[in-house]
């Protein structure tokens, strides 16, 4: 996996095997784009201004979401679904996470969940499509949008108090 510059220089390279996408995000929300790509059975973050070993690695164990961070800490949030690995997750402003994964491909299932900042699961929903996309941005006035993808639909999360 190589990270570009906007120039086309290289910034890192990453070993990396059967990559399946890439997105930059604010996993830890310290204000810096990650690089986030997911492969087989697992997520990893790296993080845009270090070159060292990745921030976070997040995997699922056991029905938990797990983010393993460098320097040892680890957390936990509870996956209320079964399914695969997430496909993509998020970690907003506030604190609280968001993910979406795939229950089963072939019966067109796949969920979105959201955690509080400290953890606890807020919301789970099942849709009849096969894999979602889940994408989060800061609009022109400076508000955090969610936006979830689902079959030829695109709809926006709006959370209580945001």
């Amino acid at each position: 996996l190589i990270e570009l510059s906007q120039s086309g220089e290289i910034i890192q390279r990453t070993p990396a095997t059967n990559v399946f996408s890439v997105q930059a995000l604010d996993l830890n929300g310290d204000g810096d784009m990650e690089l986030h790509h997911e492969s087989a059975g697992h997520t990893c973050a790296l993080s845009s201004n270090s070159h060292d070993a990745p921030d976070c690695l997040i995997e699922e164990r056991k029905g938990w979401l797990q983010f393993h961070y460098s320097g040892g800490k680890t957390e936990e949030l509870l996956l209320e679904t079964p399914g695969h690995t997430p496909d993509s997750v998020w970690r907003l402003r506030d604190g609280s996470t968001a993910a979406v994964r795939t229950i089963q491909a072939t019966a067109h299932l796949s969920a979105f969940m959201m955690w509080d900042s400290t953890g606890n699961p807020v919301y789970t929903h099942v849709f009849p499509f096969s894999t979602l996309g889940l994408a989060a941005f800061i609009d022109g006035e400076g508000q955090e949008r969610l936006l979830l993808g689902a079959g030829t639909s695109l709809l926006e999360v709006t959370r209580k108090g945001g």
